[in-house]
């Protein structure tokens, strides 16, 4: 098993947090609760809503509140989330399993994490570090260890962080993408 760990820094990043943690504590009490989707929840905080997977979806789990928005969806062999930055072109072959979208006063974010049957983990950092290069984004650090690669871009008023990591399986992609404050 492997841990990926994100730092974005500034106060778009704590409000992020603030709502990342929200939503994983909501998220987590539904499926213990075994509460069914289709649902709306109001805090004093925040309006959570639940929505079924239909035809083949996951469904998603929406937070409001006046820090921002996040939805959080699991849609397997899905897509990535609306809005998403076409400067940070995913690499072709991949199957989307996870997606989110973030948004706040100081921008939009976004992560994606897609499984890569038939490809490697630096090969797929090599095409997005072309990509990106493409798209005028510098990138800032690189990071290699033993099956797993990350590589951290910026430009055009985005902070993308990607971690690639061989498995059993293939590879799994996972980008983040944040406003560069």
């Amino acid at each position: 098993m492997s841990t990926t760990q994100v730092i974005v820094r500034g106060s778009a990043a704590a409000r992020l947090a603030r709502l990342g943690a929200a939503g994983a504590l909501v998220a987590g009490g539904l499926v213990l609760g075994g509460c069914g989707g289709g649902d709306t929840f109001v805090t004093d905080d925040a309006t959570v809503t639940v929505e079924d997977g239909q035809n083949g979806d996951d469904g998603s789990i929406t937070i409001d509140s006046s820090e921002g928005s996040m939805t959080i969806t699991g849609e397997s062999g899905g897509e990535l989330p609306e809005g998403w930055p076409e400067q940070v072109a995913v690499p072709a072959g991949g199957t989307v399993n996870s997606s989110a979208s973030f948004g706040g006063d100081e921008g939009d974010a976004f992560q994606a994490s897609l499984t890569y049957p038939d490809a490697a983990a630096a090969d797929l950092i090599a095409e997005l570090k072309s990509s990106m290069a493409d798209a005028g984004f510098s990138m800032e650090a690189e990071f290699t260890a033993g099956g797993q690669v990350a590589a951290n871009f910026v430009g055009d008023g985005m902070n993308v962080t990607a971690t690639a990591s061989d498995g059993d399986d293939g590879a799994v992609l996972i980008i983040v993408i944040a406003p560069d404050s």
